[in-house]
């Protein structure tokens, strides 16, 4: 038995040997060999049982070791690799004998290898496990360990702890027994002695993670991989006002702050136009303008676009086939074949990842999603299940700041990994189903671009000149850094995937790069662009394939793999990674070559592709043709969206053009894009002559954008007249050099007003283009311009809070006062009377970005940079209005309008590029919604028609009963109780050039009732 005495030695031997910190430094030749992957060392104990004489080697036994096993591998001439083995040898032989222990130069080859600590201290305890019984005894445990420790120091010049120390820690292997004469240690006991011991597990620690040495590092080439580089480090700042605004939840107490400040009015000056709207309220108002909410509905109806450029591989198929994709803040579930959509709308900032699990037999599809923010969010939900709309399961917040980049499910569906955008992208594991987080940790300070789960209990993390792979110790999780080795080049690693028991990882060169461990072993040139989309099929047991089968994890047989590329390749490859088929999404007709996303579904034989371009296609996987003749979602993708006008002569058509150089029209019934063209230039605004047949188009860049391209364009300041039908070019003219800011048709259709940053209107004759007036005096870049419902002024905002009144015929300035009673045309600028009580009563740095108000004339709509979609009652200048909001885009929006028949509401989102329809409709309407399969069609109809059809107001029974008294007082009263705009129509009509002559008189043709069809059946009983 050990006596106390020893026990106390023991403790002391631990207390001398001491645990290391940091990493060790290695001397310059042995840095040549650190890192080697676990089969190099495994041929070097071959090597020595094949060419080695005994244990002591000699210098030529030694170097012709090295020669068979590490020459290939390290990619060396045998004259440089005599060179450096030689050093080493004299490095070993410290006595100076001509002899190396092979035993000391194998064991700490093996600790600095790139193996994991369980194979290092497996392969040191089979070393010296010289009768292959599996055990050690005491002598051979205190040999094993003091030998080890002998090569380490050595290689690194460290001070070796003294031999006793060593033996007292050996010793320790044995504490558990009686007596340790003729005790054995197993192997696993070996193994875990070594985990557990914090003396051994500092040293493998020590030697474990050295610097690769001579690798090369690689900076991609290709501006593409670049540019989703620099999106996947990007950061999306948001002040405290921000997430006041936008996070409902978590934002109430920053809410509560800013309104302690008191209102604006008393801690801020009044900005310009705030003083100029004093004098241009109209001399005839309403009595009473009610401070409650507009009676209105808005319901998400459609999204054009996703998010394409905020990430990538996050468009999927469920379970259904159902497409699943983010579009801003809204989680998307698509129905080709129903051609529906259905949201889920409970983030509250961009989302900026997704991860899909689809589990057939169950029969359900689970959802992971992250978004930006300060106190950023992680959903989990479904798809929909038996029917209903998706459905939000757990919310996880409190741990990232500033974003979420990637989320990932683990193989059994019930632990996600989440990754932060900042700082040092922190990594974090919940149980979801409890919110419990059960591992967090930091990852690096270079940008994180992936992450993947390799089994239940491992999962990796890549980035910028980096791969990590994370593994189980216990409760937490180790990380190690992946070695590229000789075999690659560090590079930015854009996507992993769990292949069968490797990983492969796709590279900013078009590499391939497959892990075994923590080593690289393997490098495959695939694409000649930049590797961005990975996706994995299983294989049966029986060697069928199997769809996109479980979503996250790997499997144990893969089937195949799919690749994308920014070479605009699709690319399929075996289980052996033997290159297949190969497709081109040029083929398909996509705006950009760039693909951001791929999900091979092998049972269905179809590919989905998503593009850097805001395109969702389905290609065939065998023939490679477009499955649906088209992409099954599109938008705006690149840069920044502005520019949103309707066509006033068809209520279903509106157009938008943005920075990605495209101008789009859309149809709001078939929720398709009807006509697409690519110009040459950044387009920033555009308007619809009054007769549908021409569209004005302002170009040019708003300095703030971000990626490649993002700077002033050759032809700033320039406008374009396109043909309804084609989108040809009819006219061409530039007499700015600054961007177009707003364009604006007069109600006549016979004046363009184009106003641009350089502070000026530019007003040109409609037909020869002829410039007809140039109006100036803004002091900042204009942002805003309406017309009068005459075409005779016009009113103009800028970014410096001005508001200024104009003549269109000679493009002076008129005082506020004389525009009191002028009827504007439409209400777009932010800035007004009518728009007074929409800026809120507290400084929440609360930005109007566009206005509109609906033909109708009651009600008007605004959105902000907090994502905000707000309808107000018009005129909005009652003290503490009430409004209808709803959001969806991520983050800022950038324009809103209403359809010519009051509709739909579009909006725009100015970085997301997503276009949102929404369906806008009055309080009371029956929808077919309202109308359930448990009651006969119309019985809910009943109470609405009892309660409110013959409800009639009292001017229509006056009128009905021709009460010509009433009528007359009402015709008296009319401007003051019945205050509402012209009618569209009535703004829009023109005399003929040859009017006939007026009558007064009643005709003389007269009507007589002759048959009636119907009678009012719901209208009561009896």
């Amino acid at each position: 038995a050990i006596p106390p005495a020893a026990a106390a030695a023991i403790a002391a031997a631990a207390a001398a040997m001491g645990q290391t910190i940091g990493r060790a430094p290695l001397l310059p030749a042995p840095k040549h060999f650190v890192n080697l992957p676990k089969a190099c060392i495994y041929e070097l104990w071959e090597a020595f049982n094949d060419i080695a004489e005994g244990f002591g080697m000699t210098s030529d036994e030694f170097l012709e070791i090295l020669r068979v096993c590490l020459k290939d591998y390290l990619e060396y001439s045998e004259k440089k690799l005599d060179n450096i083995a030689k050093a080493v040898f004299i490095i070993f032989d410290d006595d100076q004998n001509d002899l190396v222990d092979a035993l000391e130069f194998l064991a700490a080859f093996a600790v600095i290898s790139g193996m994991t600590p369980e194979e290092k201290t497996r392969y040191v305890f089979g070393i010296f496990d010289f009768d292959e019984s599996g055990l050690l005894s005491v002598d051979e445990m205190i040999l094993a360990l003091r030998t080890t420790i002998s090569g380490l120091t050595k290689l690194s010049a460290v001070d070796s702890p003294l031999e006793s120390d060593i033996e007292h820690i050996a010793i320790q292997a044995f504490g558990d027994l009686k007596t340790i004469d003729g005790s054995m240690v197993t192997r696993e006991k070996f193994l875990e002695f070594c985990a557990t011991t914090p003396e051994l597990v500092s040293w493998l620690e020590y030697f474990g993670d050295i610097d690769e040495f001579g690798v090369e590092v690689l900076n991609p080439s290709d501006k593409m991989a670049t540019e989703l580089v620099n999106h996947g480090a990007r950061i999306l700042p948001r002040a405290v006002e921000d997430f006041a605004a936008m996070d409902t939840d978590s934002g109430q107490m920053s809410k509560v702050a800013i309104e302690a400040k008191g209102l604006a009015i008393n801690i801020k000056p009044s900005a310009p136009w705030q003083n100029t709207v004093s004098f241009t309220e109209p001399s005839v108002i309403p009595k009473k303008i009610p401070a409650t909410a507009p009676d209105v509905h808005l319901d998400l109806d459609w999204v054009h676009g996703f998010n394409a450029k905020q990430a990538r591989q996050n468009v999927d198929y469920s379970h259904k086939g159902e497409i699943v994709y983010p579009a801003g803040a809204v989680g998307v579930v698509l129905d080709v074949a129903s051609k529906k959509q259905v949201f889920m709308n409970a983030h509250t900032d961009i989302i900026l990842c997704m991860k899909v699990l689809a589990m057939p037999k169950k029969k359900q599809t689970l959802v992971v999603s992250g978004e930006a923010g300060k106190l950023a969010k992680v959903i989990v939900w479904n798809t929909g299940v038996l029917g209903k709309a998706p459905e939000v399961l757990k919310v996880l917040k409190g741990f990232h700041q500033d974003g979420v980049a990637h989320v990932g499910w683990a193989p059994d569906g019930e632990v996600i990994i989440t990754v932060g955008s900042a700082g040092m992208h922190c990594v974090a594991l919940y149980e979801w189903r409890t919110g419990a987080m059960v591992f967090s940790a930091q990852a690096t300070e270079q940008p994180v671009l992936d992450t993947c789960w390799t089994r239940q209990d491992q999962f990796v993390t890549c980035g910028t000149n980096h791969m990590h792979i994370w593994t189980k110790t216990g409760k937490a999780y180790r990380r190690q850094r992946g070695l590229f080795g000789k075999k690659a080049s560090a590079q930015a690693i854009l996507c992993a995937k769990a292949f069968g028991e490797v990983v492969v990882s796709g590279a900013a060169s078009g590499h391939l790069y497959v892990w075994e461990g923590r080593n690289c072993i393997r490098a495959v040139k695939a694409h000649s662009g930049a590797i961005t989309a990975l996706h994995v099929i299983g294989r049966m047991d029986d060697g069928s394939g199997e769809g996109a089968g479980p979503a996250a994890g790997g499997f144990e047989k893969p089937g195949g793999l799919c690749t994308g590329s920014t070479d605009g390749k699709i690319q399929l490859w075996s289980a052996e990674l033997e290159v297949g088929a190969c497709f081109d999404l040029a083929s398909l007709g996509g705006v950009s070559k760039t693909v951001q996303s791929v999900n091979w579904d092998f049972a269905n034989h179809k590919i989905l592709i998503g593009s850097w371009s805001s395109e969702v296609f389905e290609m065939n996987d065998i023939e490679g043709f477009d499955i649906n003749d088209g992409p099954v979602v599109q938008g705006h993708f690149e840069h920044r969206l502005f520019g949103l006008s309707v066509n006033p002569a068809n209520g279903t058509e509106y157009v938008t053009v943005g920075e990605d150089k495209t101008v789009r029209i859309w149809d709001t019934e078939t929720h398709t894009l009807k006509t697409m063209s690519v110009l040459d230039t950044m387009a920033h605004c555009v308007s619809w002559s009054p007769d549908g047949e021409l569209l004005a188009v302002g170009l040019g860049y708003k300095p703030g954008g971000f990626g490649p391209g993002a700077k002033r364009q050759r032809k700033d300041g320039a406008f374009l007249i396109l043909q309804r039908s084609d989108l040809t070019i009819v006219q061409e003219a530039r007499d700015s050099k600054q961007l177009i800011s707003s364009i604006k048709w007069s109600p006549d259709g016979g004046t363009l007003a184009v106003t641009s940053y350089d502070r000026a209107i530019y007003l040109y004759n409609v037909g020869d283009w002829a410039s007809t007036a140039k109006c100036r005096g803004h002091k900042g870049r204009i942002t805003g311009l309406d017309w009068s419902t005459d075409a005779n002024f016009l009113q103009s905002t800028d970014d410096l809070g001005e508001l200024i009144f104009w003549e269109a015929d000679s493009g002076e300035q008129r005082t506020a006062r004389t525009m009191r009673d002028i009827e504007w045309e439409t209400q777009t600028c932010v800035y007004g009377w009518p728009l007074k009580s929409a800026w809120g009563q507290f400084d929440d740095s609360c930005a109007l970005a566009a206005s509109y108000r609906a033909h109708g004339g009651t009600v008007i709509a605004t959105v902000d940079q907090f994502s905000r979609l707000r309808m107000w009652r018009y005129p909005c200048v009652a003290d503490e209005p009430n409004w209808v909001e709803a959001r969806g885009h991520g983050g800022p929006c950038s324009n809103v309008t209403f359809t010519i028949d009051d509709s739909f509401v579009i909006t725009t989102g100015r970085e997301d590029c997503c276009v949102f329809q929404w369906r806008y409709r009055m309080e009371g309407m029956p929808t077919d919604e309202a109308i359930t399969e448990e009651e006969p069609v119309g019985s809910q109809l009943f109470d609405f028609i009892d309660h409110e059809k013959f409800a009639r107001p009292e001017a229509v029974e006056a009128a009905n009963a021709d009460d010509r008294s009433k009528i007359f007082i009402m015709e008296e009263r009319a401007a003051e109780e019945d205050f509402t705009p012209v009618r569209p129509w009535q703004r829009s009509v023109v005399a003929p050039s040859r009017p006939p002559p007026e009558r007064l008189d009643e005709p003389v043709d007269g009507l007589r009732l002759e048959w009636v069809y119907g009678f009012p059946a719901q209208g009561g009983g009896g």
